[in-house]
């Protein structure tokens, strides 16, 4: 997914590419919040950060993640895949508890 694609405050998961620095924590779900461009620099910021290494952050802390270290963005839809019966604003509202 192209990060013009991501709308704002909706919920992703997040690829990581495959590195050393990496492999405990290959995605990560989140909301994201704007993408922000200086020179040759992407940063995505993004909060209610959910991975397998920081379970309990709280939800208002955003995170501000180098584009370039990801390899894939989902969202609920992309995951589900277009056999699915729900439109996607019910998915939408599936994903806020999840």
């Amino acid at each position: 997914m192209d990060l013009n694609n991501l709308y704002p405050n909706q919920r992703y998961l997040f690829h990581y590419k495959k590195s050393k620095n990496n492999e405990n924590d290959a995605t990560f779900r989140a909301n994201f919040i704007k993408a922000s461009t200086n020179g040759e620099i992407t940063t995505i910021i993004v909060n209610c950060y959910v991975s397998k290494n920081y379970p309990n952050d709280p939800k208002t802390t955003r995170r501000s993640i180098d584009a370039d270290l990801l390899s894939k963005i989902e969202s609920l839809p992309d995951i589900i895949g277009n056999g699915c019966v729900l439109p996607d604003d019910v998915l939408l509202e599936i994903d806020d508890y999840l």
